[in-house]
């Protein structure tokens, strides 16, 4: 959904709402930006990054997640040192079941 690439410095990623949502309007369905639920909803490859004040819901089907059996990630590290990300809200709903998945396990990934 957002992607900070090149070794991106000092962003302030700050008061958005990233949703990931099984689209309803007709003609974007089967379209998607060809990344993987792996690539995250927010993916930052630099240092000195500013994540804040954000709220994060992914609300997927559970067979519509790519690779097959994979967790979604919601903020994948790239690369970089001292991002930070003070008060920042993260939901997770899968349709089987159905639950909220707490911040504290959802999945940082540093590559």
């Amino acid at each position: 959904m957002l992607n900070l690439a090149g070794n991106s410095s000092e962003n302030l990623v700050a008061t958005n709402h990233f949703l990931r949502d099984h689209e309803p309007w007709t003609p974007f369905l089967g379209v998607d930006n060809g990344l993987d639920d792996l690539n995250g909803l927010l993916c930052v490859s630099g240092s000195n990054n500013s994540v804040v004040g954000n709220h994060f819901s992914e609300i997927i089907d559970s067979q519509s997640i790519r690779p097959t059996g994979a967790t979604p990630v919601i903020i994948r590290l790239i690369a970089g040192l001292a991002t930070s990300s003070p008060t920042t809200m993260w939901w997770r709903w899968t349709s089987a079941p159905r639950q909220v998945t707490p911040a504290s396990r959802l999945r940082w990934t540093l590559c």
